[in-house]
C-alpha cells in the first residue's frame, strides 16, 4: 500500500481508539462539594479597596518594583525616543489638520468631461477645474479670509 494511505489509516486508528477510550471514562461519583454563593451576600467593596491599596497602581515607574536592571535598561531605551502624550496628541491634531487641508483642496477641484456635460449639463460655468487657495502649514488664518 502507498505511504499516504498507511499514514491516513494510522491517524484514523488513533482517532477511533481515542473515541472508544473516552466512552469508557466516568466520574465514579465525583461531585462538587461546595455550595453556590448568592451574589447579594458577597462584599466586594472592601476587597476592591484592599486590592487597590496593596497594588499601589498606577505607579509611574512600575518596573522598579521588580529590581531587574535589564528590564530597567529596556524601559529606559524605550522611553528615550518615545514622545510624551502631549506630543503625540499634538501630532494627531497636526495630521488631522493636514488631512482637512487636503480634503478641502480636493473638494474645491471639480472635474468636467464632455461625456458628463452632455447628459447632465455643466457643473460650473467653465470647463477648467476650479482652484482654491491652500493655506500654508503653520498659519492660523487662511490667506483668503
Amino acid at each position: 500500500m502507498p505511504r499516504r494511505i498507511i499514514r491516513a489509516l494510522n491517524a484514523l486508528s488513533v482517532c477511533a481508539f481515542s473515541l472508544t477510550l473516552s466512552g469508557c471514562i466516568g466520574t465514579w461519583g465525583i461531585a462538587p462539594q461546595s455550595k453556590t454563593l448568592q451574589a447579594n451576600t458577597l462584599t466586594t467593596d472592601a476587597a476592591i479597596r484592599a486590592a487597590a491599596q496593596d497594588a499601589h497602581w498606577p505607579d509611574q515607574q512600575w518596573w522598579q518594583a521588580y529590581g531587574d536592571p535589564q528590564l530597567a535598561r529596556w524601559i529606559a531605551l524605550a522611553l528615550q525616543g518615545s514622545p510624551t502624550m502631549a506630543m503625540a496628541a499634538a501630532r494627531v491634531r497636526e495630521a488631522r489638520a493636514m488631512a482637512g487641508v487636503i480634503e478641502a483642496d480636493e473638494n474645491c477641484r471639480s472635474t468636467a468631461s464632455p461625456a458628463s456635460s452632455a447628459t447632465t449639463g455643466p457643473k460650473t460655468s467653465s470647463m477648467a477645474p476650479a482652484r482654491c487657495p491652500v493655506p500654508t502649514p503653520g498659519t492660523t488664518m487662511p490667506p483668503w479670509a
